[in-house]
């Protein structure tokens, strides 16, 4: 099915993502049971097993609190309540695991669109580590801008621009930003690691 869905002729064939979970997987995490069929936007992506780890609080609170029903029953039935020290948590393994990769890793965000969504993802992960809630990406760039110091405005600002342009290189400027806003995240996390 999904090899078909990439082979047609339309630009959003490529664009889908998502996983395909049990009910019992999807009502609260359980690391026995974490492995499920995933699939994520791109070209030659194919549909493969992924660790749906604790990071996966932020998707459920998301499906729980703002999920469109196509059929069946209405995701507050499916998953139970995710508490703010759930994603609080979720942040944390976050940036602790994928953000510290990049780090290690900076050639991964030579294009503008990843670069983007790092730094959007990174505005997502302060905003519930404050507020305990989860924010859309937009939504947390703009709660961002206000409360982060201001010599961070010009790289968010460039990161919103930047999703709309994916296939154009990064700014190595911007990278290096980049870089520094990860590094400055480890110190905004610090805050919290306690709490959790």
């Amino acid at each position: 099915m999904h090899a078909r869905i990439a082979a047609l002729d339309s630009t959003w064939a490529i664009q889908l993502e998502g996983s395909y979970i049990s009910q019992h997987a999807v009502r609260r995490y359980d690391p026995e049971h974490a492995m499920h069929p995933n699939i994520e936007r791109g070209s030659g992506e194919r549909l493969k097993l992924v660790d749906h780890n604790e990071t996966w609080a932020v998707h459920r609170s998301v499906l729980r609190e703002v999920g469109i029903t196509l059929l069946g029953p209405a995701p507050g039935c499916l998953v139970d309540p995710v508490s703010a020290q759930e994603l609080r948590a979720a942040m944390l393994v976050l940036l602790n695991g994928w953000a510290k990769n990049i780090l290690e890793h900076p050639q991964t965000i030579a294009g503008r669109g990843y670069q983007s969504y790092v730094v959007l993802s990174l505005c997502r992960a302060f905003y519930t580590l404050q507020t305990g809630q989860v924010a859309s990406k937009p939504a947390a760039a703009a709660w961002a801008k206000e409360t982060l110091a201001e010599r961070w405005t010009p790289l968010i600002e460039h990161a919103r621009e930047g999703r709309h342009h994916p296939e154009r290189p990064a700014d190595p400027d911007e990278i290096r930003e980049t870089l520094k806003l990860i590094l400055y995240s480890a110190l905004f996390s610090q805050t919290y690691e306690n709490d959790i």
